[in-house]
């Protein structure tokens, strides 16, 4: 092979791309500046509206990448997860408003609404996931892909036809206007909400990911999950092999000695000899 051939050919065009598209970023944004189309104030306010529907966009690749890094498969329909739930709490938003009870109670109006938001898309992912996902778990990665688009227009479909396809906006509690002087930069209420809680959530998440053992299993699964499957096929194996030595070592249960199958207990039978204890431990896994 020569030198040319073994060439880091993928690497130098991303290198390339990258550098391509940061000089045409900064090029544009010295053009706009230069032409003076846009006044302080406008950039301000441009900076302050990137910075909260970034936060959000930020949240919704999180779950892109948690998905993508277990399972290998790129969720199209994972945008209209988060569709359903902003569906199912926006009717009761506009119920709260319409009766003053979101200006009268706030707190317990937005909790319930984030609640009602979050068992919405909770249920609509796991019906999908059991429907449409998991009976393909183990084919090729083209079918998967194929069933989240056909999943994706599946759920736009049904929304336009329940909803319409007009827009839909929530009604702003009073204690969300107005504005907050932050450093002598006037920034909307809702905007601030919703980049605090933003960063709340993404923090909580890699705590989640980095602390739990539910997360380090996620994260050990996304690293190599063949070998997971076999240590938790191994695990189980083990723990099944300890309660039958546990079970040997108890002597058959009472119904056993009568000449009956204990029904939590399947297997044991009447007159068994009793074996002594072996104890494994980890490297005979």
């Amino acid at each position: 092979m020569s030198t040319f051939d073994r060439l880091p050919w993928r690497r130098m065009i991303l290198v390339g791309l990258s550098v391509a598209i940061t000089v045409f970023v900064i090029w544009g944004s010295w053009k706009t500046l230069d032409a003076k189309a846009y006044s302080g104030a406008a950039w301000r306010e441009f900076v302050i509206l990137g910075l909260a529907q970034g936060a959000i966009l930020a949240l919704i690749a999180l779950g892109y990448t948690l998905v993508y890094g277990i399972l290998r498969m790129i969720n199209f329909a994972h945008g209209e997860v988060f569709m359903a739930g902003a569906f199912g709490s926006y009717f009761f938003a506009d119920a709260y408003a319409k009766t003053g009870f979101l200006d009268r109670h706030p707190i317990p109006a937005l909790f319930i609404l984030f609640l009602t938001a979050i068992i919405t898309s909770v249920g609509v992912a796991v019906l999908l996931e059991r429907i449409a996902y998991r009976p393909l778990r183990n084919s090729p990665r083209l079918v998967p892909l194929i069933t989240a688009i056909g999943a994706s227009l599946f759920l736009q479909n049904t929304a336009r036809g329940f909803f319409g396809t007009q827009t839909r906006g929530y009604t702003k509690p009073q204690v969300l206007s107005g504005d907050w002087t932050i450093f002598g930069i006037e920034i909307a209420r809702i905007q601030v909400i919703v980049f605090v809680v933003s960063v709340v959530a993404m923090i909580v998440l890699q705590l989640f990911v980095s602390r739990t053992k539910t997360g380090k299993s996620m994260r050990a699964v996304a690293e190599d999950q063949e070998q997971q499957q076999t240590a938790g096929e191994r695990r189980l194996n083990d723990r099944e092999r300890r309660q039958q030595q546990r079970d040997d070592v108890e002597g058959p249960p009472r119904d056993a000695e009568e000449g009956r199958e204990h029904p939590s207990r399947p297997g044991h039978e009447p007159g068994r000899q009793v074996r002594p204890p072996v104890f494994l431990n980890s490297t005979q896994w």
